[in-house]
């Protein structure tokens, strides 16, 4: 038979034979659980807000938002700011200057490709229109002998 105990830290269990202690000490141990997932809960909620108050180009934190908003219009994170601007437009002029080279490599081969393409058709259609005089102008085979051995 199981009786219901209740103070200000919750219902308890209480055998008969009187281990209202151990059932205690399980109430006592499952709160101290709880009061400590309350604690991480705030602890996170807490960075939470801080995020709001952190400037992550400046790497600095503040506390109220008043200094937040003083140091969002102060010189040092302007200057940070253009700055940080400044170093990707360098990378985006560097990066195009890198792929320059490779993209008139790219077009000369193609102007070849196109030339090759149009001497091609050049030669195909001269061959339709005239295949006789195209035969002409082509060298004659030549067989090699072999000399007779003396």
């Amino acid at each position: 038979m199981e009786i219901l105990f209740e103070n200000l830290k919750g219902r308890m269990k209480m055998k008969k034979r009187g281990s209202w202690y151990y059932s205690r000490k399980v109430i006592e141990i499952l709160s101290d659980k709880v009061l400590a997932e309350r604690e991480l809960k705030i602890q996170s909620d807490v960075k939470e807000i801080r995020k709001v108050f952190c400037c992550e180009l400046c790497s600095n934190q503040y506390r109220t938002v008043m200094e937040s908003e003083g140091h969002l219009s102060s010189y040092d994170h302007n200057h940070n700011k253009r700055f940080k601007d400044m170093k990707e437009m360098l990378r985006e002029c560097s990066r195009d200057d890198r792929k320059k080279p490779e993209k008139q490599r790219q077009e000369r081969e193609m102007t070849k490709m196109t030339d090759a393409r149009k001497q091609q058709q050049i030669q195909q259609n001269k061959l339709e229109e005239d295949p006789e005089n195209v035969q002409a102008s082509l060298p004659a085979k030549t067989t090699v002998t072999p000399l007779a051995v003396q």
